[in-house]
């Protein structure tokens, strides 16, 4: 055990396996969904990570190398998964610096359920306020397939949200809901009301907001 946590307990690691999990990625979205992190210790991590064979590098020269879990790395999404659910149950709701944009967004589009979305793609524009870039998304939602995007895809927007980043990531995980988000304007939904309906079911909420909240809060550090 003393082993396993010096491997993987120093600071950021695990959410860097958190974020590969999802499946390869480069060093920049690693950072970009990692708030506070710097690129020379992201560089450390992921090199700590190769050397032990927790993850792979590959790309040819003049690439941007991506990165991803060897088996023994994939090994370890119950304890990231478990982690997410402790944190959930006890710790009070994330402070607004606490948060990153791409983490938010990349969470929602990996959990909506593909084989109900429409055969025929849609675009759903989120523009996020109260936040650091990127603060404009768009989601491409067809069936089988969520993606994210960072540029107009150029498909039809069905429905545009506008939210504060505290705002929706609440109703994300499930502690407040969307119709309290609306009433307090913290979050304002434009489309036909069908559509709209039919978006926020494809959005849901994360699989975090089941769990049952501990009855008081660890306090925050």
């Amino acid at each position: 055990m003393a082993r396993a946590a010096e491997l993987v307990g120093e600071s950021w690691t695990l959410l860097i396996v958190r974020e590969l999990l999802r499946g390869e990625r480069s060093a920049e979205a690693i950072s970009q969904c990692i708030t506070g992190i710097s690129s020379g210790v992201l560089a450390a991590r992921l090199s700590t990570l190769q050397r032990a064979e927790v993850i792979t590098k590959r790309g040819q020269s003049g690439e941007q190398p991506v990165f991803r879990l060897t088996p023994a790395g994939l090994e370890l999404r119950p304890l990231v998964e478990q982690l997410g659910v402790w944190g959930q149950r006890w710790l009070p709701p994330p402070r607004n610096g606490q948060l990153a944009p791409a983490l938010l967004v990349q969470d929602i589009t990996s959990e909506i359920d593909a084989t109900a979305l429409p055969r025929r793609p849609v675009a759903v524009e989120i523009l996020l306020s109260e936040t650091p870039e990127p603060s404009h998304w768009w989601l491409v939602l067809s069936l089988g397939k969520a993606e994210a995007h960072l540029k107009d895809p150029g498909i039809p927007v069905v429905v545009r949200i506008a939210a504060t980043l505290s705002a929706l990531t609440n109703v994300w995980l499930g502690h407040t809901t969307w119709l309290h988000a609306v009433r307090s304007s913290s979050i304002r939904i434009h489309g036909r009301p069908d559509m709209v309906r039919s978006v926020l079911a494809w959005l849901g909420f994360s699989r975090l907001a089941k769990i049952q909240r501990a009855e008081h809060s660890l306090p925050r550090s």
